[in-house]
């Protein structure tokens, strides 16, 4: 049994110290949850478009969609640059970060 409750104590503590590293990231990098929303927004416009083209096929539909999938590599492209001018900037910061998602995966990829 005391094996038992170490191994809960020790998973305790890793997820409070996860759920810590989780949320220093997010403060690190705040531009990263405006990407995922820019992203987001763009794959649903997006979706839209297709439905739209799908339904109409109409000519200005399909400049349309092709002006709004340009939008969304000009946005991607942009997330990436503001995310290379983050990690280089604060190199260290980057690496710890980087670490911590790779802790936060293994311990959701663990799960089963």
């Amino acid at each position: 049994m005391s094996n038992s409750n170490d191994f809960s104590k020790i998973r305790n503590e890793a997820s409070k110290k996860v759920t810590k590293i989780e949320s220093d990231a997010q403060s690190a990098f705040p531009e990263i949850e405006d990407i995922k929303e820019d992203l987001t927004s763009l794959k649903n416009d997006i979706a839209k478009l297709y439905g739209h083209v799908y339904k109409d096929g109409g000519k200005q539909v399909k400049e349309f969609a092709s002006d709004q999938i340009h939008r969304a590599q000009d946005a991607g492209r942009d997330g990436i640059k503001k995310l290379e001018h983050q990690v280089t900037s604060k190199p260290a910061q980057s690496v710890a970060i980087a670490f911590a998602a790779g802790v936060v995966a293994s311990f959701l990829l663990a799960r089963k």
